[in-house]
Formats: structure tokens, C-alpha cells, sequence
């Protein structure tokens, strides 16, 4: 994807969210076809809004060899950013 069609993806959807995307793709190869049980923060006690919580929320994924696979959501850019295009 281009910057240009980036920043056009960013105006016209504004929920966004190509870091979370990117975190949801990984996880559907590692676990195709399971959907996580997910827990999530509220916007409210969001770092971003003020709050004390860094984590928008996490996911469990469950192994086939019976453990539990966590992923965070947060701890990276989650959302449509033009400053962070082009970025790890």
C-alpha cells in the first residue's frame, strides 16, 4: 500500500485500525479459523483518553496442545497514524 493510499484508506474509514489488523492476520495463520475470546478496555480508562490503561484489550487463543496463547492490543500503533506509515 502507498502512503496516498493510505492516508485515502484513512479518510474514508475512520475505524481504521491497520495495527490491529496486522495482529489479528499473524494470529489467524498461527490459529486459522478460531475465534479468541477477546477482552477489552473501557475507552474511558484508556491511556489516550486520560486513563491509566496502556492496553486497548487482549485476545486468548487456545493451542492444540492444550496452553492458552495471549496477544495484546496496545502495545504497538493499533491505529490509522500517517506519522507512523511506512514504520515496524
Amino acid at each position: 500500500m502507498t502512503k496516498e493510499e493510505f492516508l485515502n484508506r484513512l479518510k474514508e474509514d475512520e475505524e481504521y485500525s491497520p495495527g490491529w489488523q496486522a495482529i489479528d492476520d499473524a494470529f489467524e495463520k498461527l490459529y486459522p479459523g478460531q475465534k479468541p475470546d477477546h477482552f477489552g478496555t473501557t475507552l474511558q480508562s484508556r491511556a489516550m483518553f486520560g486513563g491509566d490503561e496502556y492496553l486497548d484489550g487482549f485476545s486468548v487463543y487456545s493451542s492444540p496442545k492444550g496452553y492458552k496463547h495471549m496477544v495484546t492490543y496496545g502495545m504497538t500503533v493499533l491505529y490509522g497514524d500517517k506519522d507512523a506509515f511506512g514504520g515496524e
